[in-house]
């Protein structure tokens, strides 16, 4: 996981100017981006099925709490009951 984000962190700093370019354009240093997103993800992925992890259940608890609106949504549902 440690190669894969510091391969996704290079790929960053290239597509922002703060890395060396080697010669590559800006599409390929944006679908090398994409892939180490990829990456990541797919190993993230990996420890969560490995570790019985719900991911989705795990956002919603770190992440989407903080979601402009998403604090109240029990009233949100029982006002929608009455329409």
């Amino acid at each position: 996981m440690q190669e894969e984000t510091g391969e996704l962190l290079q790929a960053w700093l290239r597509l922002t100017g703060r890395g060396r370019q080697k010669g590559d354009t800006d599409a390929q240093i944006r679908q090398q981006l994409e892939d180490e997103l990829a990456d990541c993800l797919a190993q993230i992925l990996l420890i969560a099925e490995r570790f019985d992890v719900d991911v989705e259940k795990a956002a919603e608890r770190k992440w989407f709490k903080y979601l402009p609106g998403d604090n109240d949504t029990e009233n949100k549902d029982a006002g929608n009951a009455d329409e």
